[in-house]
């Protein structure tokens, strides 16, 4: 807290740039712009069978990331391990590296009747009930 009672604003827009990342172990230009996250890293070789020419960049802890193609594009898994904070360090870390696009794959808690395993669900906003993404949003947000 500062003196004023507010939280300190850390500005890390600058740090890392440019550098192999520390937690996911990845240089710029080893990665594609748009990155699928599944969040256990033994999932990524099963995103991995749809691409060509694949290829394992990193693997350090929860964060294993394998890259390929898929239709002509570019692609990259990276797994977020579980939880906030541990997908908070691969995303910032991606975006570091040239990541533009995020798309998480895998599951998700779905709590409302009618929706079995296996279903495809496309969210548009989530609740949120933990303590790292007030670090990015607003509370209430979206």
């Amino acid at each position: 807290m500062t003196s004023s009672g507010t939280k300190p604003h850390v500005d890390k827009s600058l740090e890392g740039i440019g550098v192999r990342q520390y937690h996911i172990g990845i240089a710029p230009g080893e990665v594609s712009s748009v990155a699928l996250l599944p969040g256990d890293p033994f999932r990524v070789p099963f995103v991995a069978e749809f691409l060509s020419d694949v290829k394992e960049v990193a693997h350090n802890r929860e964060h294993r990331t394998m890259t390929g193609w898929y239709k002509g594009r570019h692609i990259t898994a990276t797994s977020t391990g579980m939880g906030c904070p541990s997908t908070a360090i691969a995303v910032e870390e991606l975006a570091r590296v040239g990541v533009t696009s995020f798309i998480r794959v895998g599951s998700s808690a779905g709590l409302q009747p009618g929706i079995v395993p296996g279903d495809l669900l496309v969210s548009e906003g989530s609740f949120r009930n933990d303590g790292t993404t007030d670090a990015y949003l607003p509370k209430g947000f979206p």
